[in-house]
């Protein structure tokens, strides 16, 4: 317990140093209410380290860390405990905000801003290269694009134009890759795949992205990807790459966390294995019991009658 304390200490003191504030405060307002509880406090440690760090970061900087700090939320009272800390620094957005809010809403911020600029120009619905063009061109004469630093702006000349163009390109291309039109605007508008999906744990969003990556690399084995040329190969190959990297991802948290159910260190009893085979047992042992007061039963009827 004792070492766990001293980490979540040594944290509050390297992360909040510069900000002036006294690190045995905020000590005693995130431990208050996981005094006792070991996992918890040094779980409290790991995500205020990151929920700083996040925070610190640019906008496309924290996207890039949003779906491995939120896979530390998973115990809710150390998130809660951190969330008691309110964020006091530069960024009037995220002021007065729990630490751990603060953190995510920095993290999400780049993908709701791209979003909302995918929606106001129409760039996962556009019909034709030359209407892709023109909509990129908007976006880029719009006051709000031109203010945003170049750090903001790169998601945009890495990802969401250049597949905004190539939907269009494709839309004038054969069947197979007008077919793959859909999953282009799909990721026109989650530009950024890892941090838009980022709950690694989703059955439903792995098998929805697998199936779009099988259509991805289906057309690659085809006719028609050996034509492409020059920035379209290229930004279908990034695609491509991007999203398997995310499947596999996925994948491999998903196998980690059912193998982890039956970790030889866990009680047997409280694996699902184990919590399966004690159902069967009281099963079987409810239903001897109850053959033998039936069978009792009629024994003693019999005795009756005769």
């Amino acid at each position: 317990m004792a070492d766990a304390q001293t980490e979540l200490k040594e944290v509050i003191t390297e992360t909040l140093k510069k900000t002036g504030t006294d690190a045995d405060t905020i000590y005693n307002k995130i431990i208050k209410d996981i005094t006792t509880d070991k996992e918890a406090i040094k779980q409290a440690a790991k995500i205020l380290k990151m929920a700083h760090e996040m925070i610190n970061k640019s906008k496309s900087e924290a996207a890039n860390l949003l779906t491995d700090f939120k896979a530390l939320l998973t115990n809710d009272k150390a998130k809660k405990a951190v969330n008691e800390l309110k964020y006091e620094g530069d960024k009037a957005a995220l002021k007065n905000k729990g630490y751990v809010d603060a953190a995510l809403e920095n993290g999400e911020t780049q993908n709701k801003e791209v979003a909302k600029v995918v929606d106001k120009y129409k760039l996962d619905s556009v019909s034709s290269l030359t209407e892709a063009e023109s909509a990129i061109k908007k976006v880029e004469d719009d006051e709000d694009f031109k203010a945003l630093s170049e750090g903001d702006k790169k998601i945009y000349k890495d990802k969401v134009f250049p597949r905004t163009k190539l939907r269009g390109k494709f839309l004038g291309g054969s069947q197979a890759e007008k077919d793959l039109a859909p999953i282009l605007a799909t990721f026109i508008k989650n530009a950024a795949i890892d941090s838009s999906f980022s709950d690694d744990e989703s059955k439903s969003d792995l098998k929805d992205l697998k199936e779009k990556l099988e259509k991805l690399e289906k057309y690659k084995s085809g006719v028609d990807y050996k034509k492409l040329t020059g920035e379209y190969k290229d930004t279908f190959d990034k695609l491509t790459q991007e999203l398997k990297e995310k499947v596999n991802k996925m994948e491999k948290k998903q196998n980690k966390s059912e193998n982890n159910d039956t970790d030889p260190k866990k009680p047997f009893l409280k694996t699902k294995l184990g919590i399966f085979v004690v159902i069967v047992v009281v099963l079987a042992v409810l239903g001897a019991i109850a053959y033998f007061l039936k069978s009792r039963s009629s024994s003693d009827e019999e005795a009756e009658v005769e």
